[in-house]
């Protein structure tokens, strides 16, 4: 999916802590109905199974209003629950390529087609 910059102009950064009195769902569905483009799942201490099951419930919540969805430093989540993308910050590229590399190994998966996909999406100028 190649995601046009122009129609991603507000970014919400979800945190389900900070979230707990509202809920991560209503924060996002708010937000998205508010005019936020593109939602950022974010929760440093989940699992990855943990994570593909926030996603399974927020993904349908941005469709709807035509955001993106994103998984923080996730490659597998981001994989697995199909959302639009991964978000890898600077200072976590080498941490999240060795973990997806570790991770494919042991399920024996070819690793080329995630280097080439980081690859593409640099040359196209996103982060």
């Amino acid at each position: 999916m190649a995601l046009d910059p122009a129609k991603l102009s507000l970014y919400l950064i979800t945190d389900p802590h900070l979230c707990a009195n509202i809920g991560l769902e209503q924060t996002v569905e708010a937000a998205v109905k508010g005019g936020v483009t593109m939602v950022q799942l974010r929760d440093k201490h989940a699992s990855t199974e943990e994570r593909v099951a926030l996603a399974s419930r927020l993904k349908p919540i941005c469709t709807s209003h035509g955001a993106v969805l994103v998984i923080n430093d996730d490659v597998e989540a981001a994989h697995i629950s199909d959302v639009d993308g991964v978000h890898i910050g600077q200072g976590d590229v080498a941490t999240t390529i060795h973990n997806a590399w570790k991770k494919t190994i042991e399920d024996g998966i070819h690793t080329g087609d995630i280097y080439r996909e980081g690859i593409s999406t640099k040359r196209a100028g996103t982060d």
